[in-house]
């Protein structure tokens, strides 16, 4: 295990999916990087799936329970978040530790996203969020880094998928773990961005760090409403005393969001504009996906070609002044994919 990784660990929050999780942990446990699951299921891993590197929790419970039960078994002194189907690269992780153990200023650290998706039989590779490319909101003054963030025509996105100290980790997790009784499931991406917009300085890096993964469905049930987003929900008259009630507790966390009324209004319009485009975005996915299938049977043997359309992601990337290594991508795919 790389020196800097030593320190860190990737906190997983699984809801049932025994086959994704036990195949993430089986990555994250080859790349040397010690894990926290807390795993909703009725159906708990077996010993065997379950590596040394991993702590695993079984909690029946929702996400902000198990968030909850991380801020009491922190133990590191860094940390992320991962989904249970998803990968990070580690020396792209290394890199972002370093910088935190290097600038005592900084609060959190992020990086680069690509996605990888299937359209028939075949994967493609894209680059994802490239707003946050060249992401740096360093100012020492909380107004200043607000504005910056939110009253930006680039609409940043910068959630919860970053490097942060164990202190902020354990405040932030304790702070979501308040949001159970809250129906809409962006409400910890929303509150994520804005903790770590107002906690302090934040950077992304250059380079890599995370394959999202768009070919697994995400959860759906009735308690996790994913169709449920946070700006539709926020204006429905029938969430109006939810709505107040996650304002409130936001700000008992930073009292400095009482100065003004409108930080509320500017956060929801900016949350406007990022779920407007993710609906776009998942609208043309279905599309092309469509169109891919129909087609598939005329793209033959063509498809082992280029598995993953990699190529054209390596000349995208560079294109966009951002790093990756090679090796550890494929490896990460195959994982994925395998």
């Amino acid at each position: 295990m790389k020196g800097n990784l030593a320190n860190l660990q990737v906190v997983i929050f699984s809801r049932n999916r025994h086959e994704q999780l036990v195949e993430s942990l089986r990555y994250w446990d080859k790349c040397g990087i010690q894990t926290l699951v807390l795993h909703n299921t009725q159906k708990p891993l077996n010993s065997f799936q379950i590596p040394p590197s991993t702590e695993y929790v079984v909690h029946r419970g929702p996400y902000a329970e198990r968030c909850e039960i991380a801020s009491k078994l922190l133990k590191f002194d860094y940390f992320i978040i991962a989904s249970d189907d998803e990968r990070y690269l580690p020396t792209a992780l290394t890199n972002m530790v370093k910088e935190l153990e290097e600038s005592r200023e900084l609060a959190s650290v992020g990086g680069q996203a690509i996605a990888i998706m299937k359209y028939g039989l075949r994967f493609r590779t894209t680059p994802a969020y490239k707003s946050q490319i060249n992401y740096q909101n360093l100012f020492s003054e909380f107004q200043n880094r607000f504005n910056f963030h939110y009253n930006n025509s680039q609409y940043y996105n910068g959630a919860m998928y970053r490097v942060f100290r164990r202190e902020h980790f354990r405040r932030f997790l304790t702070l979501i773990s308040k949001f159970s009784n809250i129906e809409t499931p962006y409400i910890f991406e929303v509150t994520s961005e804005l903790f770590w917009t107002l906690i302090g300085p934040p950077k992304y890096i250059n380079e890599v760090f995370w394959v999202r993964n768009w070919i697994i469905k995400p959860i759906q049930s009735g308690d996790w409403d994913r169709k449920q987003y946070f700006y539709e929900w926020s204006q429905n008259p029938k969430n109006q005393i939810e709505f107040e009630s996650w304002k409130r507790m936001v700000t008992d966390e930073f009292n400095s969001l009482e100065e003004n009324s409108e930080y509320f209004e500017v956060i929801t319009h900016h949350r406007m504009n990022i779920e407007k485009n993710e609906q776009k975005r998942i609208q043309e996915l279905s599309m092309q996906n469509f169109l891919k299938t129909k087609t598939v049977l005329r793209i033959g043997v063509s498809i082992l070609h280029s598995k993953y359309q990699k190529k054209e992601l390596l000349s995208h990337l560079e294109n966009l002044g951002v790093k990756v290594r090679s090796d550890e991508l494929n490896f990460a795919l195959s994982s994925i994919t395998s």
